[in-house]
């Protein structure tokens, strides 16, 4: 072979190489503050973009778009896809705010997927709904990743989206839902901080299936008008609600339309509604599973629908003395290895069909709870009283379980709203408690709840059964019924327990609404 010959093989091979061979991804930098940011830039760290539109508009598969610190605001639409391992990725590096004057927000086309979404902060915006940050232009989208991310005053809504991740994001103050899946499948809502919304903290609707709700908290929801904490409906099927606290909500969890579903090892605790409900006689087949359900201002657990199974739970009969209850008519539902305990002042409670086998009915004994007397929580009756509104003021509320003597003394330490602070009862009267110090006002629906923590005067709420507990070892299998999630790590952001932050940071972001 001659030397001629050689050397055009290897030519040849070298340029195959180079045919064959993966382009390399790309990162675009985007930075408004820079001296020489222009959208007519190549989009380098030295010759950044000044809009997150231009990145992503550069960006293909596997390629990242770098946003550096500022505020943004622009509606940002995702219009290609990345690929199975190889996603378009825009990260913030610093504080990124999306939001300011007109519409703002992240979104995607229709049926865009291999998108990942790290880190931004949505304030304030118009986005592309109605109080939405994040979510599909219109509807679709798959293999979606939204993680790191704060949102205040909108919300994520999915919708007819497969395969979506939505994970270490805390969500806040949007008018309507905080975040919502309508129409989606195998989407998981994870590790997230969801609190304070006009209408409802996080729904699961409209013929969505195996979606999951795994390691979240959803606290300090009820300021409004339709505040549950978790809500489902319209034909939800095979969802997974896991490892969740739910804090001081207007109800817990409310189901309409819902089937074939789990809900295992989660706290409901402090509604000023109900608790749990499997409910309006078409939610069938869930496994409630290792739950605890304690300080619901009404019923703990509605049930109306058909071969769902109670099992190896810590319920506590709500301020209105209803345990489990199935409204009018009894329903076709399993209940067994449970700890209840039942209210000395009278509680009505619907046992199965063919009874509770190996369920006990005792004082639980958690680790730091608020005392358990003749009731557990205390709420307005405006039903018993239509008056009782009238009759309450700042420092004043006329709640349940009248004479009030029976419940309180002067002295004793109460809490109000779930709010964390001590105030200590200054009056008891048949109709009435006073305390000090006041509340700022009364909410514009008469929700106000109380709970008696009497000399304890540092409120830790560790909903964990304490070692003497009468449940220890009841449940199936020799385990303890309930869960067992340390609901102070939780509301610290803390999920696994390592006693580090697992989300973002608020930046300052109030917990408690404006109204308080």
């Amino acid at each position: 072979m001659s030397r001629t010959t050689k050397c055009c093989i290897a030519s040849t091979i070298c340029l195959a190489a180079m045919v064959i061979a993966p382009a390399q991804a790309a990162e675009y930098v985007v930075d408004q503050k820079h001296a020489r940011a222009s959208d007519d830039n190549a989009g380098w760290s030295d010759s950044p973009f000044k809009t997150i539109s231009k990145g992503v508009a550069a960006a293909k598969a596997g390629d990242t778009v770098l946003v550096k610190a500022g505020t943004y605001s622009e509606m940002v639409v995702v219009k290609a896809s990345g690929a199975e391992g190889k996603p378009i990725t825009l990260k913030a590096d610093g504080r990124v705010i999306v939001g300011g004057r007109g519409k703002a927000g992240i979104a995607w086309a229709k049926d865009v997927g291999h998108v990942v979404i790290d880190g931004f902060e949505f304030s304030g915006t118009k986005g592309f709904s109605n109080n939405l940050g994040i979510g599909p232009e219109r509807s679709g989208g798959h293999h979606i990743e939204i993680q790191n991310c704060v949102l205040v005053g909108v919300g994520i809504r999915l919708s007819s989206c497969s395969d979506v991740r939505i994970r270490h994001c805390v969500q806040t103050g949007c008018k309507r839902n905080g975040v919502s899946l309508a129409g989606c499948k195998n989407c998981t809502v994870e590790e997230c901080d969801l609190y304070n919304n006009g209408a409802d903290a996080l729904v699961v609707t409209r013929k969505s299936e195996d979606c999951k709700v795994l390691r979240n908290v959803i606290s300090d929801h009820w300021y409004d008008d339709h505040p549950d904490g978790l809500q489902t409906y319209f034909g939800v099927k095979g969802l997974r609600v896991e490892g969740n606290l739910l804090f001081n909500c207007g109800q817990g969890f409310m189901q309409q339309q819902s089937t074939d579903g789990v809900l295992k090892n989660n706290m409901i605790i402090g509604t000023h509604h109900s608790g749990l409900l499997l409910g309006h006689s078409n939610t069938h087949r869930w496994d409630v599973n290792g739950n605890t359900i304690a300080f619901t201002g009404f019923q703990a657990i509605v049930n109306t629908g058909k071969d769902n199974v109670i099992r190896n739970n810590v319920v506590l009969t709500g301020g209105d003395t209803k345990l489990v209850v199935h409204g009018e008519f009894p329903v076709k539902f399993k209940a067994h290895h449970n700890l209840l305990w039942k209210s000395p002042s009278g509680a009505q409670y619907n046992p199965p069909p063919g009874g509770e086998p190996n369920t006990v009915f005792a004082t639980p004994k958690f680790r730091s709870a608020p005392a358990l007397g003749a009731k557990a929580c205390f709420y307005i009756d405006i039903w018993a009283d239509p008056n009782s509104p009238a009759k309450c003021r700042p420092n004043r509320l006329a709640v349940i379980g009248r004479p009030l003597a029976q419940h309180f003394a002067v002295g004793d330490h109460v809490e109000v709203n779930y709010d964390g602070k001590v105030r200590k009862v200054t009056k008891v009267t048949d109709e009435w408690i006073e305390f000090d110090p006041p509340l700022a006002r009364l909410h514009h629906h008469p929700w106000e709840s109380v709970v008696n923590w009497k000399d304890k005067s540092k409120f830790v709420w560790d909903m964990r059964l304490a070692d003497d507990s009468p449940g220890r070892g009841i449940a199936e299998g020799g385990r303890d019924p309930g869960s067992d999630i340390d609901m102070q790590a939780y509301l610290k952001g803390d999920f696994n327990g390592d006693g580090k932050r697992d989300l973002p940071p608020r930046h300052d972001v109030p917990r408690i609404s404006s109204w308080e």
